[in-house]
């Protein structure tokens, strides 16, 4: 095949903002084949990666589109979407890391990042972040590397179990706060995000809308879990997972240009 339909096309560009659960249950999928599905792939889902080139976590996300493609040609259209769940992962871990703080990039390196997380020190949503913040000082409305430790829990030294991810809390307020064991508090320890609120911070960093990849997140965690599609047809299981990756990757391009990384 020398080309890719006209149908094809319009099913991956023009469906990009629609649920994929919904495109599943309405089974309306144009007629294709894996030849047309792979020239596809090649044309521009290849081209867009290349794009990303230079990201902290370009090579775990070159490997998950690889994984992926292998899988959904395999007709596993489950595993080929938790591929693209975690190239959303990683994408906006790179613009996240490099607009705060290369902590972040320590507390995985170091595998200290769970245990951070264990001890409750995440932020569950970009809203939470802000409001910490506000909370702390509202005349501030950015995140870098000092104020995301303002969404962080204060401790006073004794409770402080994390001093390598820890910031004086006068290096960034005046403000008097309080330890959870009533003494004055002296430490903010450094927030793991969760995926939402990484989803929503990131895109806050870059300026770009965060609700594109907070619906294909949303998406593709359903199919995952409790779908699972086992016997999903794989052509239009492909056309799936090329609709939701192209979407991925133009929203984690638009990021990496605007922020400079």
């Amino acid at each position: 095949m020398n080309d890719i339909s006209k149908q094809v096309l319009w099913f991956i560009d023009n469906n990009k903002i629609i649920d994929t659960l919904d495109l599943i249950k309405k089974n309306e999928f144009p007629e294709t084949n894996m030849d047309e599905l792979n020239l596809y792939y090649v044309r521009y889902i290849k081209p867009m990666l290349l794009e990303l080139n230079g990201l902290m976590f370009y090579d775990d996300i070159k490997i998950a589109v690889e994984s992926g493609y292998n899988d959904i040609t395999h007709g596993n259209l489950r595993s080929g979407e938790e591929s693209n769940r975690f190239i959303i992962e990683r994408g906006c871990l790179s613009i996240f890391i490099k607009g705060t703080t290369l902590k972040y990039k320590e507390a995985l390196d170091n595998m200290d990042w769970h245990h951070l997380v264990d001890d409750g020190n995440i932020i569950r949503s970009f809203g939470e972040a802000i409001n910490k913040i506000r909370k702390v000082d509202n005349k501030i409305n950015f995140i870098n590397g000092k104020t995301i430790f303002l969404c962080g829990k204060a401790v006073c030294d004794k409770h402080d179990k994390y001093m390598h991810y820890s910031m004086p809390i006068k290096t960034l307020t005046n403000k008097s706060l309080r330890c959870y064991c009533g003494k004055e508090a002296e430490y903010f320890v450094l927030p793991m995000p969760k995926v939402n609120a990484l989803i929503g911070l990131s895109c806050y960093i870059a300026n770009v809308n965060s609700m594109p990849l907070n619906k294909v997140y949303s998406n593709v965690s359903r199919i995952i879990h409790p779908y699972g599609f086992s016997d999903f047809d794989v052509n239009n299981g492909m056309l799936l997972w090329l609709k939701d990756l192209k979407l991925i990757l133009s929203v984690i391009i638009s990021m990496k240009d605007s922020t400079n990384l």
